[in-house]
């Protein structure tokens, strides 16, 4: 099967398929997929909620604390597990190809994003190790006070 994909700003481009979208999840950013699956397991949890309220409990079934808490903590482990399965429910794709569509699934890309993340790790690392102290701020200000007190009384600052 051969279909052809065109837009606005890119080429029209000719695809050849067997009959299913072949994906290519090496070049999806760890990120993006931790969101996508998280969201799966959101969805899975609520669904899980909703199908527990509709199973009629005995009425002398004792629902203290620990057994809600047993109950909750059941429901999310088994949420989880649904989401971390191999097909999932299906919400991680849709949620990837929202958040990182298929044409963005290029090795160029996936290195380009890599690369700003690390970017923005030393940019955030030299801020961190850069910032002063609260003594020191305190101790420029007190410093600064009288220079900028001439400063306006000459009409230089405003």
């Amino acid at each position: 099967m051969v279909s052809k994909i065109s837009g606005p700003h890119f080429p029209q481009i000719t695809m050849k398929t067997n009959g299913s979208q072949r994906t290519d999840d090496r070049f999806i950013p760890e990120d993006h997929k931790n969101v996508a699956r998280g969201m799966e397991q959101q969805f899975a949890e609520y669904m899980i909620q909703q199908m527990n309220n509709t199973v009629d409990k005995a009425d002398n079934e004792n629902q203290d604390s620990a057994s809600t808490y047993y109950e909750n903590m059941m429901t999310t482990e088994r949420a989880k597990m649904m989401s971390n399965s191999g097909s999932g429910l299906g919400v991680q794709k849709i949620v990837l190809d929202q958040i990182y569509p298929q044409r963005l699934r290029t090795e160029m890309n996936y290195n380009n994003y890599n690369k700003m993340k690390e970017q923005n790790a030393l940019h955030k690392k030299m801020i961190q190790t850069h910032k002063p102290t609260e003594s020191n701020s305190i101790a420029m200000k007190e410093k600064e006070a009288p220079k900028m007190a001439s400063d306006i009384a000459k009409g230089e600052l405003q």
